[in-house]
């Protein structure tokens, strides 16, 4: 009773202190508000689950017809940056299905700036060490770490197929793999594979993929974000706008925006006086200059979601449910949190979801 009382007071005071920010935007923002407020329900301090955003009708109503749009596998937590300029790292798994590959992109904690990616298509699981196979990839890219590096054309791999990816940031100097659980659960279209680790004695840039490949079901793997036709996705795009430092989305590789699940999004906010805050949501993205800020999402919104107590300095993890609705699969979800704390507003970057299975 007592956790209630609390909830619903911090609540109360959230909604005070964000009136005149929501009654600005509204005024700078002419009819992009919805009609409603629904505060969220917080089960703790840090982790905060959200009732889900959008009634099927409305999301249905959202529908863009994105018949390509590209899914994310998800991925496990990041646990440490493994630095070896002789080292490639990555991970394998089996086709269950046939499916496409559109993207990669190796998660940057160490911020190199570039990125390495090899992809693989094998008959055979590579052998485990000290055995080998030689291996030549199908698609080798360089680029900007922030960017997914895409192929001309979709990658097709048919069921029974080995998937196998390579991926670090930094050059050939310095190769950083972004290390993460080995023997992770994850799905391609909603079928379960299983991630095992995978590497190269080489330097990727230098060796453009080409050598040796080994599985090996012991030490941690390198993540590296796969995107295929279809399903869930989420891009962090945009930069914020207001008092500095900004408030930022980022995504969630643990917990991608897949329809019947909750997806994920973690939200920062450093600043000493810990902001309130409103999660806009919407479809689709745009560019709005206001006297708030720059924001990032499509007029009008879908919903709002009011955060019943302020954000703190370490940031926080989001969740929302979404519909178990194979229907809406493809969706853009736009999502760009509005911070206040008196006198001062600030809104963060966009991150955008595509409901997938």
């Amino acid at each position: 009773m007592a956790e209630e009382q609390a909830r619903l007071s911090s609540s109360r005071a959230a909604q005070v202190a964000l009136g005149p920010g929501l009654l600005a935007l509204s005024a700078a923002w002419p009819g992009a508000l919805p009609l409603r407020l629904r505060p969220a329900m917080l089960p703790g301090p840090r982790s905060w689950s959200l009732p889900m955003p959008l009634c099927l009708r409305t999301l249905a109503c959202a529908l863009l017809g994105l018949a390509a749009a590209q899914a994310q596998l998800a991925l496990p937590a990041f646990q440490r940056s493994y630095v070896a300029p002789a080292h490639a790292r990555g991970f394998c798994f089996q086709a269950p299905l046939a499916f496409s590959v559109t993207g990669l992109q190796v998660p940057d904690e160490s911020e190199q700036g570039t990125q390495t990616v090899a992809l693989y298509r094998l008959a055979q699981k590579p052998p485990r060490y000290f055995a080998s196979v030689l291996a030549a990839p199908i698609y080798f890219a360089t680029g900007k770490s922030r960017e997914i590096l895409k192929p001309t054309r979709p990658l097709r791999f048919a069921k029974g197929e080995w998937l196998v990816v390579l991926g670090s940031c930094g050059g050939s100097s310095t190769q950083v793999s972004s290390y993460g659980a080995n023997l992770s659960q994850s799905s391609v279209l909603g079928h379960r594979v299983t991630l095992e680790r995978v590497f190269l004695q080489k330097n990727l840039p230098a060796s453009k993929g080409i050598g040796q490949l080994s599985s090996n079901g012991s030490n941690p793997l390198a993540r590296v974000r796969v995107f295929v036709e279809g399903g869930a996705r989420a891009d962090a795009y945009g930069q914020g706008s207001g008092y500095l430092p900004l408030p930022t989305l980022a995504p969630i590789d643990t917990a991608p925006p897949r329809l019947g699940q909750r997806a994920g999004l973690r939200v920062t906010a450093l600043r000493p006086r810990e902001p309130f805050g409103v999660l806009l949501i919407a479809s689709g993205r745009d560019q709005v200059a206001t006297p708030l800020g720059k924001i990032l999402v499509k007029a009008p919104l879908l919903d709002l979601q009011l955060l019943p107590t302020t954000i703190p300095q370490k940031g926080m993890t989001l969740s929302l449910a979404l519909p178990k609705a194979p229907a809406l699969a493809g969706m853009r979800v736009n999502l760009q949190l509005l911070a206040v704390r008196d006198p001062d507003y600030a809104l963060s970057n966009g991150l955008e979801w595509r409901l997938g299975l």
